[in-house]
């Protein structure tokens, strides 16, 4: 989980610094056929929000994808 927030402030920083070059942020949503424990829903939960979020502070489109998740995906 540390490697994948990592991971996770790196592309955020990428998104911010190229912003104005960016149409939108994707492919981000939801998929549950990988995350099966209710931990590593709730972590792609927090980074789809959180991705979400900056989407709409930087006001671009977003991509989503959806995959056994389509209830939670809406409800985010």
């Amino acid at each position: 989980s540390l490697q994948l927030n990592r991971d996770w402030e790196k592309a955020q920083q990428q998104i911010v610094m190229h912003a104005s070059k960016i149409v939108g942020i994707g492919e981000i949503g939801l998929d549950y056929k990988w995350a099966q424990t209710q931990e590593q829903r709730q972590r792609q939960k927090q980074v789809f929000e959180q991705a979400l979020e900056l989407a709409e502070r930087l006001q671009k489109n977003v991509v989503i994808h959806s995959r056994k998740a389509e209830d939670d995906v809406i409800s985010v």
